[in-house]
């Protein structure tokens, strides 16, 4: 009676209802938690013999029902379904919370490789801006102590400023990372290509080492 009961109750709530094994006697599926329940017999010095059904499964609380002197076990079978659903919101709530703190990890990984990514390229962008302005200040020396104009190594120093600067071919900022890109090497240093000092056979322009879209 008790069994059927509970599992009709089960069932009426669109519950997935099962037999059990062994002294698990009924299982109840609510959502993608299963939970077995038990009844058994017992004694005790203020009684000769009552009922009791016991949960079994997932999550915490309580588990157990018996019969009083004013109350049988039937009376709470709803209870015993209320705390099936309890557990079952409780899981479900601490396994969105695990998911969205994961979330927030794989996020703030993802935050960090940006940043590491941004301040390396801003790093050398820098680098270079300072580079071309102290060659041209030297070119600029150069040209005051005497050096002629159309000297070829003021000539190519002008040149080579102007490629490496970045501000003459205005870079953007460098993709993202994708969330399962690894993170770079920290002492993997950048090979720096550097122009011949002869004419070059073909075009070269170092700025292309920047981002542009």
């Amino acid at each position: 009676m008790i069994v059927q009961a509970l599992a009709d109750a089960a069932s009426s709530k669109g519950y997935r209802v099962a037999s059990g094994e062994r002294d698990t006697l009924v299982v109840v599926e609510v959502a993608d938690q299963r939970y077995g329940v038990r009844i058994a017999e017992e004694t005790g010095k203020r009684w000769n013999l009552r009922l009791v059904v016991e949960l079994d499964g997932p999550g915490e609380g309580v588990s157990r029902w018996a019969d009083y002197a004013q109350r049988n076990v039937e009376a709470d079978l709803p209870e015993v379904l209320k705390e099936m659903e309890r557990r079952t919101s409780d899981l479900r709530a601490q396994r969105d919370a695990r998911q969205r703190a994961e979330q927030r990890r794989l996020e703030q990984k993802r935050q960090r490789k940006i940043i590491k990514r941004r301040d390396k390229v801003l790093r050398e962008q820098v680098a270079a801006w300072k580079l071309a302005r102290q060659i041209r200040d030297h070119c600029d020396q150069l040209l005051a102590s005497g050096m002629p104009a159309d000297d070829s190594w003021l000539v190519w120093a002008r040149t080579y400023a102007a490629q490496v600067d970045p501000l003459c071919d205005p870079p953007v900022a460098p993709p993202d990372p994708s969330p399962t890109e690894p993170a770079e090497d920290p002492s993997a240093e950048p090979i720096a290509e550097m122009p011949s000092a002869l004419v070059p056979q073909k075009s070269w322009h170092p700025n292309r080492r920047w981002y542009h879209g």
